[in-house]
């Protein structure tokens, strides 16, 4: 098992087996997060500014308010950005290629 001293806390009364997620996007997001933080491109702290930014931004008047999994995968794509991990055009390419698998998800319903 590999330690992990830096990671940040579990919720209050929570513990590896008992975090669920509402989906599997949900999980892969968090999943994504922390293999990026695994090798290297950014450290919790900066990850804990990214979210906390993200979070705190104003919405836009008449806006729902985001979801947590929305709020993440900004905070991530913002991080990326800024670190120039990826570009803007392979973000859109892939936000294109997963609403396309999703698409096709739907279709074999």
């Amino acid at each position: 098992m590999t330690d992990h001293p830096a990671a940040p806390p579990l919720p209050p009364g929570a513990d590896a087996d008992t975090v669920r997620f509402s989906s599997p996007a949900e999980a892969r997001a968090f999943a994504i997060v922390h293999e990026l933080h695994a090798a290297g491109h950014f450290t919790w702290a900066e990850w804990a500014t990214a979210l906390g930014d993200q979070v705190h931004a104003p919405a836009a008047p008449g806006a729902p308010a985001p979801d947590w999994p929305a709020q993440w995968l900004a905070a991530l794509e913002r991080l990326l950005l800024a670190k120039d991990i990826v570009s803007g055009e392979q973000l859109t390419a892939r936000r294109f290629s997963f609403g396309a698998a999703a698409a096709a998800r739907l279709l074999r319903r």
